[in-house]
């Protein structure tokens, strides 16, 4: 919340008593709704930066069992032709190392979910 928005929120809360018009609704019920929408703006927030992080990390799976592929193909027509030389070492390890990673960013965000959603 910006500096102004808490000063504002301030002088409400001195008045929280107060009724607004003749709805019957006080000051302090909209502070308390106003602040409870805030932890919940919060909690989307996490959420999704959560998410990009899953895709991010499914992405650079998916580029590189792409590119292992690729190199791969190469070797197998290499190796038709008698041609043993290509190595599919350091793509093999990039692939493993990509998917090892989205596991760990899938069970990192899911955990922070867990642990947030046991506190509501």
């Amino acid at each position: 919340m910006t500096h102004h928005g808490k000063a504002a929120l301030h002088r409400l809360t001195l008045r929280r008593t107060e009724k607004v018009g003749d709805t019957g609704v006080t000051l302090g019920s909209i502070i308390d709704y106003v602040t409870s929408l805030e932890g919940e703006v919060e909690r989307l927030h996490a959420a999704a930066t959560g998410f990009d992080r899953i895709v991010a990390a499914r992405k650079a799976h998916v580029d590189a069992v792409s590119a292992y592929n690729a190199r791969r193909a190469l070797a197998q027509s290499e190796r038709a032709r008698g041609n043993w030389s290509i190595k599919l070492d350091a793509e093999y390890r990039t692939m493993s190392d990509a998917q090892s990673e989205f596991i760990r960013v899938a069970q990192e965000v899911a955990d922070a979910a867990l642990s947030t959603s046991g506190k509501e």
